[in-house]
């Protein structure tokens, strides 16, 4: 579950290892879901996890989670 507003640096780690991960936690969230699929597809194995990605929303966990893709993912 990934907010599409969450492109801000305020209290991301800037350290080189994060940084390499991506600019912002969107596209740090982003980066991660890929790779375990393409781990999950070099082993061999299934990949069950889904991402949903909420428009409109930052770093605000209390409306992530209100939102309908936090219920669609948690129902």
């Amino acid at each position: 579950l990934l907010g599409m507003d969450d492109t801000g640096t305020e209290n991301l780690s800037s350290e080189a290892e994060a940084v390499a991960q991506g600019p912002t936690r969107l596209q740090r969230g982003r980066n991660t879901f890929a790779k375990a699929q393409k781990a999950a597809a070099a082993l061999g194995g299934p990949f069950r996890w889904h991402l949903a990605e909420v428009p409109g929303v930052g770093h605000d966990s209390a409306r992530m989670f209100a939102s309908k893709q936090a219920y669609e993912a948690l129902r």
